[in-house]
């Protein structure tokens, strides 16, 4: 696919505290922006690329701080592999082999490098162990890191329409197949929603004909009819033989 990359960052957040907590406990907090830029150059001249699609989504994991009063952030460590163990819960739907960390420690002057993956969880359980640490949090039961996630792609109109193309395709499929599979319990759709999702479908190409997929229900339905039928009529025939 097309060029891309991750900006992440991370420094401690307030947060207010909960001395109810039977432990110290730390937060790390993710905030992940998605986003799809056009990678064409417009009309000869330079203009900031134009944003094709923009999501964005958050996670929160909770653990004791105690791991983190260590400062070793090594793989070998406690802490880095609980983030590490985070950034796998996350499911990203992206891979994080193209990482830039943003050290925003030295205020204005933020210095960028480029991670690994396992140098990422290492960053993040380093600054975790900072606020966790820090004289001005001694005696809280809570600590909050925010975890800033930029990945930024850029791509053609042309691959873009493609990849939102496939990606409602994959939709009708997994809504057909939900569809069939309640149809085949004796649960109708309705018969609004039916038709419109088969319509969808059509234009796709997903499906040629309209009612072909209620006749592979009914026709399903009945083999299973018939088995159990059949089931039935063989264990009525042990048990009379029994007698």
């Amino acid at each position: 696919m097309s060029n891309y990359q991750t900006l992440v960052s991370a420094m401690p957040t307030p947060v207010p505290d909960d001395q109810s907590l039977p432990g110290p406990r730390v937060i790390v907090s993710f905030h992940v922006q998605l986003c799809y830029l056009q990678s064409e150059v417009r009309g000869g001249t330079e203009f900031p690329p134009r944003i094709l699609d923009h999501r964005t989504f958050s996670y929160r994991a909770d653990h004791p701080s105690a791991p983190f009063a260590s400062r070793d952030h090594l793989p070998s460590s406690l802490s880095w592999a609980i983030v590490s163990s985070v950034l796998d819960d996350m499911r990203l739907p992206f891979l994080l082999d193209r990482l830039w960390w943003l050290d925003l420690s030295a205020g204005t002057k933020a210095t960028k490098k480029c991670l690994t993956r396992d140098e990422l969880a290492s960053e993040i359980a380093r600054v975790a162990s900072s606020a966790v640490s820090n004289p001005c949090n001694e005696g809280r039961k809570r600590t909050e890191v925010a975890v800033s996630m930029i990945h930024k792609v850029a791509i053609s109109e042309h691959e873009f329409r493609e990849m939102r193309a496939q990606l409602r395709r994959l939709e009708l499929c997994y809504l057909h197949s939900r569809m069939l599979e309640e149809e085949e319990r004796g649960r109708r759709f309705p018969i609004l929603e039916r038709r419109f999702l088969l319509n969808l479908m059509r234009q796709e190409g997903l499906v040629a004909n309209p009612y072909h997929d209620r006749e592979d229900v009914v026709r399903r339905r009945r083999r299973r009819v018939r088995r159990e039928s059949l089931d039935q009529a063989a264990i009525n025939f042990e048990a009379i033989s029994r007698i």
